[in-house]
C-alpha cells in the first residue's frame, strides 16, 4: 500500500511530465485533423454528387463550404489557445 507520500511523489512526476495537458492537446489536435478530413471528404462527395449542379445545388454547395471556412479556422484557433495555456501555466522548475 502507498503512503501518502508516495502518492504525492507520483502526483508530481504526472505534473512535472504534463500528462493531462499532453493529452488534452493530442485530443484536440486528433480532432482538428479528423474534422478537416471529414469536411472535405463532403464537399468532395457533394460536387460529385452534383455534376449537374442547379442554381438550389450550388447555394447548398456554397453554404457547406462557408461553414466548413469558418469552423476549421475555429478549430484551430481553439488548439491554439490550449497550447498557449499549456505552455503558460504549470510548476516552473528552476
Amino acid at each position: 500500500m502507498l503512503t501518502k507520500q508516495q502518492w504525492l511523489d507520483h502526483a508530481e512526476v504526472i505534473d512535472a511530465y504534463r500528462v493531462f495537458p499532453r493529452l488534452l492537446l493530442l485530443s484536440a489536435f486528433l480532432f482538428l485533423c479528423w474534422y478537416s478530413w471529414y469536411a472535405l471528404q463532403t464537399i468532395v462527395c457533394l460536387a460529385d454528387r452534383m455534376s449537374g449542379l442547379t442554381q438550389g445545388g450550388q447555394i447548398v454547395q456554397a453554404v457547406a463550404s462557408g461553414v466548413i471556412a469558418v469552423t476549421i479556422p475555429m478549430i484551430g484557433s481553439m488548439f491554439g489557445k490550449v497550447a498557449d495555456l499549456y505552455l503558460n501555466t504549470g510548476r516552473k522548475w528552476e
